[in-house]
């Protein structure tokens, strides 16, 4: 064991609680407030002043709970101090292994210490420079295109309730057009509704809101399936106001995410040097996500460290005669990240026939998630090499 005085840190939205550590021993064990420069820094002096005791260095571990650990982390890179992270998953387990199911802050510093002990911490950096920017927005804009799905969700649920012959007279029974979400907000998609609106009325609507691709045939069409519509009849009020409110959230979300990409991502993707451009359907948020979840290329030592730190390597479960090789993936590492790579891999073989040949080619022997994932991991190499070497994709190296 090195001779070291390390600080297990359990952060808290309040406070941080505190152990100090020699080896096996316990120095000290207390709690500050957090994002107290002056209690922070006293922790810090006690700290040194052991290490100074023993003639040893001074290391300070955080457990990566929520955000409360970031403005500690962030403080302790600017004084220049030893600090590593763990996660919480793994403190659960370090406290999982013991006989007695006892957990306070103290006893989770311990746990943070011993995960540090046995090597399994990590080195942790926010990204460099205008990276930390991006990869910020990044994660706010695909935490609202996650919510922006969910009222998608919704949406279908209760049109499937009210007045599920809808979905036969739009193409691919899609909800997010103009038009749907027009006849939406206007409440003119509940069969009750549609039976009390003028034919005219409906298909001026109608045409207007598709520039026409849509005519009075459509609107006729919906005002015949609304006569014998199999839908919930009670709670027309309700179903329509819901409706209305959904489709108008549906589509300020749209306006906010365009706005995100051309006004915030793309103005400081614009500083940062990229070879993307040459991979069609890698677009300006994934090309974001992608080089701000990375960051430095040369903080990795080869693309399989790129591959686990976005959680693709295969998980390993070896029991008696099983090999250990897992179906599933990880999942460990920068889930933004991962969720990126997943979402680029459907968007790139759209547009590029080599990764579509060779999505097609896995498919015919797996499940096409999996296929997905693995075509997913391969692309992040690809990725990795490209941004790495400056280098523009090459269709001719897919395999």
């Amino acid at each position: 064991m090195k001779n070291e005085i390390v600080v297990g840190i359990d952060p808290h939205l309040d406070t941080l609680g505190c152990v100090i550590m020699h080896e096996h021993e316990v120095l000290s064990s207390f709690s500050v407030p957090n994002c107290s420069k002056e209690h922070i820094d006293q922790m810090i002096d006690k700290a040194e002043g052991f290490a100074k005791q023993f003639s040893a260095n001074c290391v300070f571990v955080i457990e990566t709970t929520n955000v409360f650990w970031r403005p500690a982390l962030s403080y302790f890179r600017r004084l220049g101090k030893s600090v590593f992270t763990v996660n919480s998953l793994q403190t659960k387990n370090a406290r999982g292994t013991k006989m007695r199911k006892t957990k306070t802050d103290i006893i989770d510093a311990k746990n943070i210490v011993a995960v540090y002990n046995q090597g399994n911490s990590h080195k942790t950096n926010f990204p460099e420079g205008v990276l930390m920017d991006i990869r910020e927005i990044t994660r706010l804009h695909s935490k609202m295109v996650n919510l922006q799905s969910r009222l998608l969700d919704r949406i279908y649920g209760y049109l499937f309730q009210v007045f599920p012959e809808v979905f036969s007279v739009f193409k691919n029974g899609s909800v997010t057009s103009n038009t749907v979400l027009t006849l939406l907000g206007k409440g003119l998609l509940h069969p009750e509704n549609l039976r009390n609106t003028r034919i005219d009325k409906l298909a001026n609507v109608i045409i207007a809101a598709s520039n026409g691709y849509y005519d009075r045939e459509t609107a006729q069409k919906l005002k015949e399936l609304a006569k014998t519509s199999f839908g919930v009849q009670e709670g027309r009020q309700g179903f329509t106001a819901c409706l209305s409110t959904l489709s108008e959230l549906y589509q300020h979300f749209d306006d906010v995410l365009k706005n995100m990409e051309n006004e915030m991502i793309k103005p400081l993707l614009s500083q940062i040097n990229h070879p993307f451009s040459s991979l069609k359907g890698f677009g300006t948020t994934l090309t974001a996500s992608f080089v701000s979840e990375l960051g430095n290329p040369n903080n990795f030592e080869n693309a399989d460290d790129v591959v686990a730190f976005f959680g693709f390597d295969p998980s390993i479960s070896q029991s008696g005669k099983r090999t250990g090789q897992g179906k599933h993936i990880s999942k460990c590492g920068t889930k933004y990240g991962r969720e990126t790579m997943y979402l680029a891999s459907g968007s790139c073989m759209m547009h590029n026939p080599s990764l579509k040949a060779k999505y097609e080619r896995l498919k015919k022997s797996r499940f096409w998630k999996d296929a997905k994932s693995i075509l997913a991991a391969d692309l992040t190499r690809t990725c990795y090499a490209m941004y790495r070497d400056n280098s523009a994709f090459d269709q001719n190296k897919v395999r």
